[in-house]
């Protein structure tokens, strides 16, 4: 406190160079990034087997161009369509690109198979479109993967180029449109990158503006609660100076902000204000009705306030903290950021308070009668409960732990499901996009299943993967489903001058395909196999769907298996590719949120030990504040919420931001008892003093997780609706349950 009397005007200064060089750091804008290695675990098996699929055969990060046109075959959009394709194959991130005149076409000749694209060059006249439209028609793959019902419009696949360790950046998305909008008017867009880049805009887009309808619910709210326009100056700049720290640093350390990380700005805010209201308020009481000093009035208020401040900081600290258990990169970084912030904004709270008010002191006057008339209205809320409870003295007793009960049920039948879409705009183009697509050519999303044996496959194995096919096509899950079976196929029907595109039943010429193909093999076909023969790859297309749908999926390619493949044939089956990686990431999900919610709650049980000395009162304090979480698992049951990134965060940060009022009671009923007070004297005094306070914070809470609410991404929506539900069962059971059970602590 000597240092912030001596030199407020250096911190003030200091304060203010700090701020202008926040500024200049972020000039650039904030980096936004949803790309897919911050929401897998990258020290997973699964997620390792994508990396190693990717590098050794296929990226399955591909980018879908649906173009529509009068004629996909006319010859001047085939012409368009091979320059496009061309163009955007010489990009530096593009590995190749698979389109109609590109794909390979097997031709015999006199020195054997020969294998070139489809459509070799640019047509010259209509007998070459012909012989290219002959070709697509001789293979019922290409026509169903690349032309629509109507052969009025066609697809081409961009595949990103893997680079070891790092996935692709959805900025290449920009430069693929571009090349096609400079060839074709109407172009649809699907795929990975393509959610990506959405992700990306519409995170940029919401945070904007849950940001600014935080920080003008947040002035409105200070106002309406210090009724003073410098006092509200004073507690925005405590909280929004942090904020502009916290991105400052975060993006010169090359942070990059996602979906889940941007409520933090509006977590900070909503957080801030409470405890900015509190030490104001109690700044402002000591200096109008104190005949001290500046000096000694504000050394005695912040005094008074600083050990309340510091546990419920800390306690908030916790909850967020326990986030950095996840197993999942994104909802680590969310704790540390809002723990961070949540500690500078308690630092900056003190500090800019004390400088405030040592520049610009308050004048003498009266206590405000708005304040009085907001603490008579507090006083019938209050007075409220305290009549059911003398009325009904059994009826708390029984709503509480009966919520308890149901919620416990409730998390039996709670699912955990997350949905790319869910983090999109409703009205998004990449959903209008994904429908478009998949209603008129069929679903582009990839499928990759890896077939693996100790020895190389021969035929009998390869009719078995026919089989395994033929299983998989019957589910209805699949479209496009393509393996070295199928290039066989091509193969008989090039060589022997024949319709069928199977393999043949004959072992004899079964056995000289297998030959001719390991002899000729090239990477104008995308790599199905692998050098010694011992791996087989199954690629197909699926929908874009939920991780439940995805789950499911998962199961019909085990079941199909199970149902072709015996154990004595020493073939295991090996899903690769973006599915597994996604259902993957449910279980992390799950047990990540236990994991965090349990070091949650014992961090904070023990930091309310530590603070107020009393493991019977730390006990005591668990189940008003186990009541919002309870709450908010009987919402997510009866209203079918899945968990998911979003919604898998709230408990541990509800934990936290709950157990804030019960400290101001708890800090008031010790100090209470230390004076002589009996229990039940003790709780009623404490509730008194500290429930002004809670019903103004919980306000502002509710207020700010609103905000969220309106977001008009779906998960973060549910985040917003949560968060602020939680917050009104945490206010119910702090003025309503917990002063009961203090007055019967003995």
């Amino acid at each position: 406190m000597k240092i912030l009397t001596k030199y407020h005007k250096a911190i003030g200064i200091i304060i203010i160079l700090s701020v202008l060089g926040s500024f200049y750091l972020l000039k650039d804008g904030i980096r936004i990034d949803n790309s897919l290695d911050i929401w897998f675990v990258q020290d997973d098996e699964v997620f390792e087997n994508y990396t190693d699929f990717r590098k050794r055969y296929s990226n399955d990060e591909i980018v879908a161009i649906y173009v529509r046109s009068v004629d996909a075959f006319d010859i001047k959009v085939v012409e368009k369509m091979m320059l496009m394709s061309s163009e955007i194959d010489s990009l530096d991130f593009v590995h190749s690109v698979f389109s109609p005149a590109s794909a390979p076409f097997i031709a015999a000749t006199s020195l054997g198979p020969r294998i070139s694209a489809l459509l070799p060059s640019v047509p010259q006249s209509e007998h070459q479109i012909n012989i290219f439209k002959n070709r697509i028609n001789s293979y019922p793959h290409y026509k169903s993967l690349f032309f629509d019902k109507y052969e009025k419009g066609f697809m081409v696949y961009a595949m990103l180029r893997a680079v070891e360790g790092e996935l692709s950046n959805p900025e290449y998305v920009t430069e693929i449109k571009e090349i096609v909008n400079k060839y074709f008017y109407q172009a649809h867009y699907g795929g990975i990158p393509i959610i990506n880049e959405a992700l990306n805009n519409t995170t940029a887009k919401e945070s904007a503006k849950v940001s600014i309808l935080s920080i003008l619910a947040v002035i409105v709210l200070l106002f309406v609660f210090l009724r003073k326009w410098r006092y509200v100056v004073i507690s925005v700049l405590s909280v929004l100076i942090p904020v502009i720290w916290l991105f400052a640093a975060f993006t010169y350390f090359d942070g990059a902000f996602n979906m889940i990380t941007v409520v933090i700005p509006t977590l900070l805010l909503i957080t801030g204000t409470a405890t900015s209201i509190h030490i104001v308020n109690i700044c402002h009481r000591e200096f109008v009705s104190s005949s001290a000093s500046v000096e000694e009035s504000l050394k005695k208020a912040l005094k008074y306030v600083f050990v309340p401040c510091l546990f419920t900081a800390t306690t908030t600290m916790a909850g967020f903290i326990s986030l950095y258990a996840s197993s999942i990169e994104v909802i680590k970084q969310t704790g540390i950021l809002a723990a961070i912030g949540v500690a500078l904004v308690f630092i900056c709270s003190f500090v800019v308070t004390a400088v405030a008010f040592l520049l610009f002191p308050p004048k003498k006057e009266k206590l405000n009668y708005q304040s009085i008339q907001l603490a008579s209205k507090t006083n019938l809320i209050t007075g409220f409960f305290s009549k059911v409870n003398i009325k009904q003295p059994k009826l708390v007793m029984i709503i509480f732990p009966l919520t308890i009960v149901i919620a416990l049920f409730s998390i039996t039948k709670m699912r955990t499901e997350t949905y790319p879409f869910d983090y999109l705009e409703k009205n998004s183009t990449v959903l209008n996009d994904n429908f478009i697509i998949e209603e008129n050519v069929g679903p582009f999303l990839p499928v990759e299943i890896l077939l693996i044996k100790d020895s190389a496959f021969n035929l009998y194995d390869i009719q078995k993967v026919i089989d395994f096919k033929t299983k998989l096509n019957e589910t209805g899950y699949f479209a496009n489903l393509f393996s070295t079976a199928d290039i066989l196929g091509y193969l008989n029907s090039a060589l022997y001058k024949s319709d069928n595109h199977y393999f043949p039943n004959n072992v004899v010429v079964a056995e000289r395909l297998l030959q001719i193909y390991l002899q000729n093999r090239t990477d104008k076909f995308q790599k199905y196999d692998n050098e010694d023969f011992t791996e087989l790859r199954i690629s197909a297309t699926t929908k874009i769907a939920s991780s439940a749908d995805y789950e499911i999926i998962l199961e019909k390619i085990f079941a199909a298996f199970n149902e072709v493949f015996t154990n004595s044939e020493g073939i295991t089956l090996s899903p690769r590719g973006y599915l597994p990686m996604y259902v993957e990431m449910n279980n992390h999900i799950i047990w990540g949120q236990i994991r965090t919610f349990l070091i949650a709650f014992f961090l904070i049980l023990a930091l309310i030990v530590l603070c107020f000395k009393s493991f019977k009162l730390a006990l005591l304090s668990l189940l008003p504040n186990l009541f919002p979480i309870a709450l908010i698992l009987i919402v997510m049951w009866m209203f079918g919420i899945a968990v998911d990134q979003s919604t898998a965060v709230i408990t541990c940060i509800i934990l936290g931001v709950a157990f804030d009022d019960s400290i101001h009671l708890m800090y008031a009923y010790q100090k209470e008892r230390k004076k002589g007070a009996s229990a039940k004297v003790a709780a009623d005094i404490s509730l008194d003093r500290t429930a002004s306070a809670m019903i103004s914070t919980s306000i502002a809470l509710f207020a700010g997780f609103a905000i969220i609410a309106s977001s008009s991404i779906t998960g973060l929506s549910y985040f917003g609706i949560l968060c602020a539900i939680a917050v009104t069962g945490s206010l119910l059971g702090n003025i309503w349950l917990f002063p009961l059970l203090l007055g019967k602590l003995k």
